[in-house]
């Protein structure tokens, strides 16, 4: 479980690049707030039980949505980039109306090329491997986040590590990151690695760019500690089996966003994202032991349309789930850990219009079909989004 091929295989890529400049900290000095709150109709899943989509380990910061107000995402970002390459990030936030805390404190440095280049950068911070994990509440169409964001790595994953950038001709950009596994689905002091790439073409008012990731994880004795802080649904203190996981995960993916400038007023956008997770371990409670190998695919698919102030779009996200359980314990084990499927593919269609009000305000509607649990679950959600710059500095 120690050796880490994303690691090995960008290993030897790097005597051939040249490294990238920094991922989107302007030069200066800037003071940023986000907020993102929601109305539901209905709750995401039944408030008595555990959320859990039939045919996979949960964990992460994978919660239901609540029926009634909620707060999605408050986020206050301050970032500093100085003339010489170093730049560095704080960020304090809450998602989905948990505690706020420092989400993010991370410092880099970037060479001075511009079209070829490389940059390193370490501290806490998110993975960049996939575009779905950059697509929070407050910067997306979306109030809710992609099914397999909610998968395959609990929603959003931050976590102590390293990360190397490069950036070559033809727009092409490689990237390398370790992690001290403190994030699902990996556990402390495991293992938890990836790599990332993708090539972006731009011809008049159209911008095609088509990525990849592979990552490396591997967890002992992990359990699904959604729930642990006592976090409640309806009044009711959801109690999850203590079923543990040591072994491997491996999860590799495809990406491909274009962006089409039809006129000054109007972008029409589509995305897509396809990928693979394997599994293969054991899991076990006090007394039983079962071996465990799955293999897991998600896709997600998204289109979008702005025209002035006015934003529609649809997305589609569908999962397809196997899993095999052997072992002594596998009767037992299996439906306990929720990885028996329900036979339907789980899926999620998101329908969302968003109207710019005022100036970094902006109102949203958004209708939602979800059979990630095997039973339809139906809902309207009403919010509002506010993004501002509160300060800047050159």
């Amino acid at each position: 479980m120690k050796h880490s091929l994303p690691f090995v295989l960008l290993t030897s890529l790097l005597p051939a690049v040249a490294f990238p400049h920094g991922f989107g900290i302007a030069k200066g000095t800037h003071l940023d707030a986000a907020l993102s709150t929601t109305w539901r109709s209905e709750a995401a899943a039944n408030t008595a039980q555990a959320w859990q989509i039939p045919g996979l380990l949960m964990g992460g910061h994978a919660l239901p949505a609540e029926r009634g107000p909620g707060l999605d995402q408050a986020i206050l970002t301050l970032t500093h980039h100085r003339d010489d390459g170093l730049y560095a990030l704080l960020k304090a936030g809450s998602h989905d109306g948990g505690d706020f805390g420092l989400e993010h404190a991370y410092a880099g440095w970037r060479s001075s090329g511009e079209s070829t280049g490389f940059a390193v950068e370490g501290g806490r911070m998110s993975p960049m491997f996939s575009p779905l994990l950059h697509d929070h509440p407050a910067e997306r169409l979306y109030a809710e986040s992609s099914l397999l964001a909610d998968a395959f790595w609990g929603r959003h994953l931050e976590d102590n590590g390293l990360r190397l950038l490069a950036r070559l001709p033809a727009d092409i950009r490689l990237g390398i990151e370790s992690w001290q596994g403190n994030a699902f689905p990996a556990t402390p002091g495991e293992t938890l690695h990836d790599v990332f790439g993708d090539i972006t073409f731009a011809t008049g008012g159209v911008t095609l760019t088509a990525g990849f990731f592979a990552l490396e994880a591997s967890a002992v004795n992990r359990t699904d500690n959604r729930y642990d802080s006592g976090h409640s649904h309806g009044g009711t203190t959801i109690t999850v089996p203590d079923v543990r996981y040591t072994g491997d995960t491996r999860i590799g993916g495809v990406n491909g966003r274009l962006q089409w400038q039809l006129t000054d007023q109007q972008t029409l956008r589509l995305r897509s994202e396809w990928m693979q997770q394997d599994v293969d371990g054991n899991i076990r409670e006090s007394t039983r032991l079962a071996h465990l190998a799955g293999t897991h695919r998600g896709m997600s698919h998204a289109f979008e349309f702005k025209a002035g102030r006015h934003e529609i779009g649809l997305r589609y996200d569908s999962l397809s789930l196997s899993n095999t359980v052997s072992g002594s314990g596998a009767a037992v084990l299996a439906p306990l850990a929720g990885l028996t499927t329900t036979g339907n593919n789980p899926q999620k269609l998101n329908v969302a219009y968003a109207r710019q009000i005022l100036p970094g305000l902006k109102t949203r509607i958004e209708w939602v079909q979800d059979d990630s649990t095997g039973q339809r679950h139906e809902r309207w959600l009403l919010g509002f989004v506010w993004q501002e710059q509160l300060w800047m500095r050159h």
